[in-house]
């Protein structure tokens, strides 16, 4: 195992669960989970060095050291990798002050991994972003939250034909980039 990158359990709220239990989690407990997760990495007092923040948010860990249930598919050793190159940048990391650009550095730096870290995905990367961003905030007075809404996935093919159908319906023409 790497230095400083954590074992797997799938775990909520400190009960192992299988992926078919992670699979049929009400809104309900996820929103209880991300709550968790935003106070947690909010905290400075929960993390020794920045270096500690990276392990956790790129390897996708709890304060228990649990896996956050929807990244539980990405094998342990991509995110080991990808935890590895975040910490290497560390220095680099430290000087971004705008969550956009963050996430721009996390995506490029995940994109230099072995096969273009195949398995980490928009979510994962906006999720380290994220976690980063809230251990930051304190320090940058928010400056470093997202200030747009970001889209992933199946949410955005949606959110496409939303916006095509009420542009059609109210014969407007703006465009909008998802």
């Amino acid at each position: 195992m790497k230095k400083n990158c954590m074992p797997i359990q799938n775990s909520f709220c400190g009960k192992n669960l299988s992926k078919e239990e992670i699979e049929k989690m009400t809104p309900e407990e996820f929103k209880k989970l991300k709550f968790e997760e935003i106070e947690f990495f909010k905290n400075p007092k929960n993390f020794k060095s920045f270096s500690e923040v990276i392990s956790h948010a790129a390897t996708c860990r709890d304060k228990n050291n649990r896996k956050f249930p929807h990244q539980h598919r990405i094998p342990n050793n991509l995110l080991d990798e990808f935890c590895k190159a975040l910490k290497s940048k560390e220095k680099n990391i430290l000087k971004i002050q705008e969550f956009s650009a963050l996430y721009n550095f996390i995506e490029e730096t995940k994109d230099k991994l072995a096969n273009e870290g195949k398995g980490i995905g928009e979510l994962t990367i906006y999720d380290v972003a994220l976690r980063i961003a809230l251990y930051r905030s304190n320090e940058l007075k928010n400056k470093i939250l997202p200030q747009e809404v970001y889209i992933h996935a199946g949410a955005r093919t949606g959110a496409k034909k939303l916006i095509k159908r009420y542009c059609k319906k109210n014969r407007t023409h703006k465009r909008v980039s998802l």
